[in-house]
């Protein structure tokens, strides 16, 4: 609004799902509302379901495969279609439980929680890399009685495969991605129908200064932030816009908003996916075919940055799992081009940044949230 006053133009907000402000604005009548009762061309709403598996798993149904996504799944098999399941967990088991003392696997260097990898067979940490057999006997009470805790993308192509013994499954995760020709060979076969359904899960870190990296870690950030969701939409859009119906979203972030030192070859990633997810929106805008941009902060209780046990600046801030899931809903329903997770100081600052981005950053410096961070660097290396 301001440039718009500034430059003495006319400002028209879009949105099925108006901020509080902009709402009471239109209320006071110091906006000028216009509704649209109806959706504009021949897209139609996509479906959406959101499943509580708390009730399920009281019904006694299975943790992972929850009664109307087996039913989906089974539908899209029998009709000869693909599926995508999108899982932000790599490995088979989040954790490793002592029944008799309550105790869970920990890695000794950096006192976290090991994840079970391998069918459960390997503990690895996340952190530093550390890796072992799965312990027989607990480390603390030296009990037998363990269990496996959570689930990954391993045991997610299990389940699935215990479900459609029929199915041709594959896994796509960063496990899979450091292998050579590994990415290459499942979309392949994901693109000719050797795989009917497919389980993925979020990038790669590739945090660090461009120095450290080896081309081989280049390559290999680039394959799987950047050009595996490239591919994925090259092969799944033309049978959307055949149908006149579906939907696809990115996963971007803060890093494709606002650049700081030492993460170079991420914001590379994360800027380049958001620049090709509003590119292809325009491009298929029209088909029937929506696609979505979602760009959070710092994600707390789950993923890349709540493993490496750190705090963000401030200002970032921090969202949950949750809110992002919330986002990714909102987008789809109501075919939203771009949504930001965060706070409202975040919000805030980057409105600064478009309106005066010598500001922005001049400001950002002096805080040092452009600095790079090394420990950050230190806790992800392995990950690359």
């Amino acid at each position: 609004m301001v440039r718009a006053r500034l430059a003495k133009a006319l400002a028209v907000l879009g949105s099925a799902t108006p901020s509080l402000e902009s709402h009471a604005n239109a209320a006071k009548g110091k906006y000028r509302r216009l509704a649209l009762p109806v959706r504009i061309g021949p897209r139609g709403l996509p479906r959406v379901e959101v499943v509580d598996r708390r009730e399920t798993m009281k019904a006694g149904a299975d943790p992972i495969l929850t009664p109307p996504l087996r039913e989906a799944l089974a539908e899209c098999l029998a009709r000869k279609e693909q599926s995508l399941l999108l899982l932000n967990r790599r490995g088979y088991a989040t954790s490793l439980l002592c029944r008799e003392c309550g105790q869970q696997a920990s890695c000794p260097n950096c006192s976290v929680f090991l994840t079970l990898h391998r069918g459960g067979r390997h503990a690895l940490c996340h952190y530093c890399g550390y890796q072992v057999p799965a312990p027989s006997a607990c480390a603390f009470c030296r009990g037998e009685y363990l269990r496996l805790t959570g689930y990954g993308t391993e045991k997610v192509v299990e389940a699935v495969q215990s479900a459609l013994p029929g199915a041709r499954v594959g896994r796509l995760d960063r496990d899979l991605a450091m292998r050579r020709g590994a990415v290459e060979k499942v979309l392949a076969d994901f693109e000719t129908g050797e795989i009917d359904v497919l389980v993925s899960n979020a990038g790669i870190p590739a945090t660090g200064r461009l120095e450290s990296f080896s081309i081989e870690e280049l390559d290999r950030a680039l394959d799987v932030n950047l050009r595996a969701g490239m591919v994925l939409a090259r092969l799944l859009t033309p049978p959307m816009v055949e149908r006149k119906s579906g939907h696809v979203v990115f996963m971007s972030s803060i890093a494709g908003h606002a650049a700081v030192g030492g993460e170079t070859v991420y914001h590379a990633t994360k800027f380049a996916i958001r620049g090709f997810g509003l590119a292809l929106r325009e491009e298929l805008w029209g088909t029937g075919v929506g696609v979505s941009v979602i760009c959070p902060t710092f994600v707390s209780e789950a993923g890349m940055w709540a493993e490496t046990g750190l705090k963000p600046d401030p200002i970032a801030g921090e969202v949950t799992p949750a809110q992002v899931a919330e986002a990714v809903r909102t987008a789809i329903v109501h075919n939203r081009g771009e949504i930001d997770v965060m706070p409202l100081q975040l919000r805030a600052s980057l409105k600064v940044q478009a309106l005066a981005p010598g500001l922005f950053t001049a400001v950002a410096r002096s805080r040092g949230a452009t600095k790079p961070n090394d420990e950050q660097d230190r806790r992800q290396r392995d990950k690359r």
